[in-house]
């Protein structure tokens, strides 16, 4: 009887320490995606960037005028946001749909 008593405490301590390797490797994955994915969203707001300002450049030299060169690239910009702004819905459904069919096993 202690035999088994011993041996059911010992199942009981492997299943916990499973479980615990199991949290660390999902917390390990979570972390490295965050990371992966902050930095992207890093590199695409500094490319971002550097395009508004190559425009506007490029645009202030067609135009022989930089303010409108500048003026003209707020202007797609802020009509960029309207548009994602109005399609917000539908986009956010696309988004919705893609993550469920990937991550819901069949």
């Amino acid at each position: 009887m202690k035999k088994l008593k011993h041996e059911i405490i010992e199942y009981l301590n492997l299943e916990l320490r499973f479980y615990k390797f199991e949290a660390i490797e999902k917390y390990s994955e979570v972390r490295s995606e965050l990371i992966i994915k902050s930095f992207l969203i890093l590199m695409f707001f500094t490319f971002l960037i550097f395009t508004g300002l190559t425009l506007s450049f490029f645009l202030g030299e067609l135009f022989n005028n930089i303010y409108k060169g500048f003026g003209i690239t707020t202007l797609l910009f802020l009509l960029t946001t309207i548009v994602v702004l109005l399609l917000k819905s539908k986009i956010k459904s696309l988004i919705h749909a893609n993550f469920l069919d990937k991550n819901i096993p069949s």
